[in-house]
């Protein structure tokens, strides 16, 4: 194993670790699953643990791309909705924010 191998082993090990963490630890103290933001966090997590657990099989057990390529491009669409289903939720809150603001004056 190359110290490339062994670097990414670590590293995607560490991503999909804390991943799982916190979606459990999220799953053990909150209903996330009741609201919109909660149902983001933890589909953003659980699709970057895939993207990371695949990038660790091509990089350590040398699987070839060719299987997952589908599957990659279905994570990074689930990553790209969440990134504008976050826009969007910083929009209303800063819209809010202002609001709130003009009513105080």
């Amino acid at each position: 194993m190359t110290s490339f191998e062994i670097a990414y082993l670590c590293f995607g090990s560490f991503v999909c670790l804390a991943g799982l963490t916190m979606i459990a630890t999220y799953s053990a103290t909150n209903p996330w699953w009741r609201t919109h933001i909660g149902r983001m966090l933890v589909t953003y997590a659980a699709a970057e643990i895939m993207m990371s657990f695949i990038l660790l099989l091509a990089v350590v057990v040398h699987i070839g791309p060719h299987w997952f390529r589908g599957v990659w491009f279905v994570l990074q669409a689930i990553v790209g909705g969440c990134f504008v289903f976050q826009t969007i939720v910083i929009l209303r809150l800063h819209k809010a924010a202002r609001n709130a603001r003009e009513l105080d004056h």
